[in-house]
């Protein structure tokens, strides 16, 4: 399980590293938690008071994992295509040099 704790604290840095409102990564969370890919585990003190709530990002990752191939071969394809259009003669200025010798 992928958790990370202290959803207080969690949400400040998110919002500073993004350089977006709280209000903004709590919303996002929220979207996150009701597409099912973030689950939010209430803890509790032992004397019975709730402490901070922490999110187990595990569905998340799982479905990172599903798609990374996908991803990858995006990457992959748009790397190719940008190849190709850097050296568009390329291919003609080889064989001419091949004619050539």
């Amino acid at each position: 399980m992928v958790v990370v704790g202290d959803a207080l604290s969690l949400k400040r840095r998110l919002a500073e590293r993004l350089d977006v409102s709280d209000k903004t990564v709590q919303r996002a969370i929220a979207k996150l938690e009701a597409e099912k890919l973030v689950r939010r585990v209430a803890r509790h003190y032992s004397a019975g008071g709730q402490a901070s709530n922490y999110y187990d990002l595990s569905p998340l990752v799982d479905r990172l994992k599903d798609i990374a191939g996908d991803f990858i071969e995006a990457r992959e394809e748009a790397r190719k295509a940008k190849r190709k259009a850097e050296r568009p003669g390329l291919r003609n200025r080889k064989k001419a040099a091949e004619v050539e010798s």
